[in-house]
C-alpha cells in the first residue's frame, strides 16, 4: 500500500462505527475519511469524533462536490479532498496534519499513525 510505503503504519475499518471505535482504543496522529461509508457516513463520523477527539486532524474525502460548499458541516476537519485526487497530495497533507498534531513532538519519535474508513481508492 502507498501510505505503507510512505512510512505510515496504517489502520483501517470497514465504516464509521467501527473507525470511531478504533478511535475510542488508541490515539491516531491522522484520520482520513470517506464521505460515503455504511452505517456511519463520513459527516456524522466527522460529528461525533471532533466532539470525542477534536485535536485529532481529519482529513474528509469525497466524490460528491456539493459537501464542499457546506462550510458549517465541514468545521473540524484539517483538510477536504475531492476524488479523484493525487496520491502525492494526499501523503503531502497527510504530512502536514501529522505535524500540526498535539502530539506532534511525541510522535515524530516514531512513524505516524494513520487510518482510513470507507472506500479507498488505492
Amino acid at each position: 500500500m502507498a501510505l505503507s510505503d510512505a512510512g505510515y503504519i496504517v489502520y483501517s475499518a470497514s465504516d464509521g462505527v467501527e473507525g470511531l471505535e478504533a478511535m475510542s482504543k488508541r490515539r491516531f496522529d491522522v484520520v482520513l475519511v470517506d464521505c460515503q461509508m455504511p452505517r456511519l457516513n463520513g459527516l456524522q463520523f466527522l460529528e461525533t469524533s471532533r466532539s470525542l477527539w477534536p485535536d485529532t486532524p481529519i482529513i474528509l474525502m469525497s466524490g460528491d462536490h456539493r459537501f464542499y460548499g457546506q462550510k458549517d458541516l465541514l468545521e473540524g476537519t484539517f483538510a477536504c479532498v475531492e476524488k479523484p485526487f493525487e496520491l502525492p497530495h494526499l501523503i503531502e497533507l497527510i504530512g502536514c496534519a501529522c505535524r500540526k498534531a498535539p502530539q506532534y513532538e511525541l510522535a515524530r519519535m516514531t512513524a505516524p499513525r494513520f487510518s482510513y474508513l470507507g472506500s479507498v481508492p488505492f
